[in-house]
C-alpha cells in the first residue's frame, strides 16, 4: 500500500523550503490532506534521471546479453538431418575431472583399458552389484551436464538437445557402437536426428562459436556402405550393383543433406527407411528386336538425376514426390519412377510406392 508521506515531504523545522520527492509525478492527491505545490523543474529533473537510469540499464543489458548472429533460425522447424556422428562435448573442468576418475574406476573393475574420451563407455557403463541382480548406472549423470554436438561434413553443425531421458539413452548407445566398430575401418555409421531446429545459442560460454539448436525426438544410425546396403536387399538386390548404390547416395547428398526443408526431409526418408529406391528399376525394360534371342537387350540403366517437387494435396497436408530419372546405356532412352512422401508432420511415411511417373506438360 502506498503512503502519502512516501511520495511528498511536508515542510519541518529543519526545512526551509518547500521540496518534493515523487515516484510519480502524475499523482498529486492521494489524500485529502493539503501539500505543497510541487515545483515543476524538480519534476523534470526527475523525469531526466529517470530516463538516464532506463538507458544505463539498456545498455548494460546489451552488453551481458550476446544476441545471435545473423541468419540464425529464430522459428521452430522440423529437421530430420543426418551427420557424421554426434559427441559430447565437455566445457568445465570439474566435469572432465569426473570422467577422468570414471575412467580410471571402470578400468580397475572391468580390467582393461577405459579412456577418459570414451564416452559410450563411460556414460553406459552399468554397475552390477555383487550378490545383488541390482544394477546402477553410476556414470548417467555426466551425460546430462555434457553438450552434444552433431558434426554434418567434417564441420560443427548443431547442438543436439535429448528431448527425454529416452533420447539420452539412444545417444549413449549409439556412442557405445561407434566404440566397439572403430577397430573396423571400412565402418562408416552416420547418425540420423529427427527433431525440431529452434534459435541458435553459443556452444560453450564465453566462446564465439554460435550453432544452431535441435530438440531430438528420436535417433537412429546408418551404415552409407554400399556393400552393406547391397547385402540387405537380399535377393532383390540382384539388379544392382554397388557402384549404382553409391551413385544414388550420391546424388541424394546423404553426407550433406541437413533436413532442413520439406524435399530434404522427404530425400532423407527414402535414403535411411525405404530401401527399395536402391533397386535398378526394370519394369520399363526396352528389349530390341522381339521374338529373337541373339538380340542384345537395352536392359541396363544408370540413375541420371533425382528432381523433387510438392504434390496436390489435401488441406494441412503436405505431400513431395520424389522423382528418379534413369537413362539406359545403350539406347539413351530415358524413364523416371516417383514416390510420394508425407512430410506434414515430425515424422514422414511414405504416401505411395515407388511407380512409373509420367511428366504431365502443362
Amino acid at each position: 500500500m502506498f503512503r502519502p508521506d512516501q511520495f511528498y515531504a511536508e515542510k519541518t523545522p529543519a526545512t526551509s523550503e518547500r521540496n518534493i520527492q515523487c515516484l510519480q509525478p502524475n499523482i498529486f492527491n492521494l489524500s485529502k490532506r493539503i501539500h505543497p505545490k510541487p515545483n515543476i523543474r524538480h519534476i523534470l529533473k526527475y523525469l531526466r534521471q529517470r530516463r538516464e537510469q532506463h538507458h544505463n540499464r539498456h545498455c548494460s543489458a546489451q552488453k551481458l546479453t550476446r544476441l545471435p548472429p545473423s541468419g540464425s533460425a529464430l522459428t521452430k522447424v522440423r529437421t530430420r538431418l543426418c551427420g557424421r556422428e554426434i559427441t559430447g562435448r565437455i566445457s568445465k573442468q570439474g566435469l572432465e575431472k569426473e570422467c577422468e576418475a570414471a575412467a580410471q574406476e571402470i578400468s580397475a573393475k572391468e580390467n582393461r583399458n577405459v579412456a577418459p574420451y570414451q564416452y559410450g563407455t563411460i556414460f553406459g557403463y552399468i554397475d552390477k552389484q555383487p550378490g545383488s541382480e541390482q544394477r546402477t548406472k553410476p556414470y548417467r549423470y555426466l551425460a546430462e551436464n555434457v553438450n552434444w554436438i552433431l558434426t554434418v561434413d567434417e564441420q560443427e553443425a548443431y547442438i543436439i538437445q535429448p528431448h527425454s531421458i529416452v533420447e539420452l539413452n539412444e545417444f549413449i548407445s549409439y556412442l557405445r557402437k561407434l566404440e566397439q566398430e572403430q577397430a573396423d575401418q571400412s565402418t562408416e555409421l552416420l547418425c540420423v536426428i529427427v527433431g525440431v531446429q529452434e534459435a541458435s545459442r553459443s556452444v560453450d560460454a564465453g566462446e564465439e562459436i554460435w550453432l544452431p539448436v535441435v530438440q531430438c525426438n528420436h535417433i537412429f544410425d546408418f551404415d552409407p556402405n554400399p556393400a552393406v546396403i547391397l547385402r540387405k536387399l537380399g535377393q532383390s538386390g540382384e539388379n544392382t550393383t554397388t557402384t549404382a548404390i553409391a551413385n544414388l547416395l550420391n546424388l541424394l547428398r546423404v553426407r550433406q543433406n541437413l533436413g532442413a526443408s520439406d524435399f530434404e526431409r522427404a530425400q532423407n526418408f527414402l535414403a535411411f527407411r525405404y530401401p527399395d529406391i536402391y533397386e535398378t528399376r526394370t519394369s520399363g525394360m526396352l528389349v530390341s528386336g522381339e521374338g529373337n534371342h541373339n538380340v542384345q537387350k537395352d536392359t541396363e540403366a544408370f540413375l541420371l538425376s533425382i528432381e523433387t517437387q510438392y504434390s496436390p494435396s489435401a488441406a494441412e497436408t503436405t505431400l513431395v514426390d520424389v522423382i528418379f530419372n534413369y537413362q539406359r546405356t545403350i539406347s539413351g532412352r530415358q524413364f523416371s519412377y516417383f514416390a510420394s512422401v508425407d512430410v506434414s508432420s515430425l515424422y514422414p511415411f511414405l504416401q505411395s510406392p515407388l511407380s512409373d511417373y509420367i511428366p504431365t506438360h502443362g
